[in-house]
């Protein structure tokens, strides 16, 4: 425990020598996290130790699953939602990536996980789990030297083997992780309109049952299949695909704020938009 102790605080103070220039490359959220190492685990899919500080994330897979002694260094970015709730993305590689949402006063973790596709109607890995340990002399420091790109592919593949697991962003898997959050928030936003202004135009989303219409700058809508969990009281994490890393938006209708962390362009930063409509349609 002392071991551990002492890497978290090694891990606060390189975090507080790091050029203050830098401060902000990781999203507004990225303070609340500086130094923290926390850890994980989803359902059917296997666990995460992850430290966070100099504006990087490292994680190493653990618990079994399909990310099973898998350690890998990430440039995030990070948005505190509310007190206690933090959106965290990364790129995976080309059009890959993890997008997800903490709840440290509930303990869960959600994530929707983009596939590295420029196919149309892909499907996204909708995953769920609990958080054990953040911050504490329990908490589980990623130890492992970073996996190559080379064997990454033959990692998964012997996990996936050696587990009897689905296959990785398979419509299975998807069916087979149906979780209360998810149908809690479809219930919820079931017949709502959000409408937000961004850089690129005016955003209208409605949600129905398992789609979702977007129009953007009131033109004509598209229909895209719809991941969305319930966070929090009034808090939603939504997301559908596009041709750049996938749509992926957190919705405050408390401070009536969305977070958004991939452009259209698919540039991963975050932007803060104010949401002018929250209501039935």
């Amino acid at each position: 425990m002392k071991d551990q102790t002492n890497h978290i605080e090694k891990m606060k103070m390189e975090s507080n020598n790091t050029n203050r220039t830098l401060k902000d490359i990781a999203g507004s959220g990225y303070e609340y996290l500086r130094g923290s190492v926390i850890n994980y685990k989803y359902e059917e899919f296997g666990g995460f130790h992850i430290s966070i500080y100099n504006n990087r994330l490292k994680f190493l897979g653990t618990n079994g699953g399909y990310f099973c002694d898998i350690a890998r260094e990430v440039i995030p970015q990070f948005s505190e939602i509310a007190d206690g709730i933090i959106f965290m993305s990364w790129s995976t590689g080309g059009n890959g990536g993890d997008n997800v949402v903490q709840n440290y006063n509930t303990k869960t973790v959600n994530g929707h996980l983009n596939p590295d596709t420029s196919e149309e109607n892909y499907v996204m890995q909708n995953v769920h789990g609990v958080i054990s340990n953040k911050d504490n002399e329990a908490s589980k420091f990623p130890h492992a030297l970073l996996t190559v790109d080379e064997d990454l592919g033959k990692i998964i593949l012997k996990n996936i083997n050696d587990q009897k697991l689905p296959e990785l962003y398979e419509p299975e898997l998807n069916n087979k992780l149906r979780f209360s959050e998810d149908k809690i928030a479809r219930n919820e936003l079931s017949n709502q309109r959000i409408s937000y202004e961004s850089l690129y135009g005016t955003f209208n989303i409605e949600i129905d049952g398992n789609n979702i219409d977007v129009s953007i700058n009131d033109e004509a809508s598209k229909k895209y299949q719809i991941y969305c969990s319930k966070i929090d009281n009034g808090i939603y994490f939504i997301s559908w695909e596009s041709n750049f890393g996938g749509n992926h938006i957190v919705v405050n209708k408390n401070t009536m704020k969305v977070f958004q962390h991939i452009h259209p362009s698919g540039k991963r930063e975050e932007a803060i938009y104010d949401i002018t409509f929250f209501n039935l349609k």
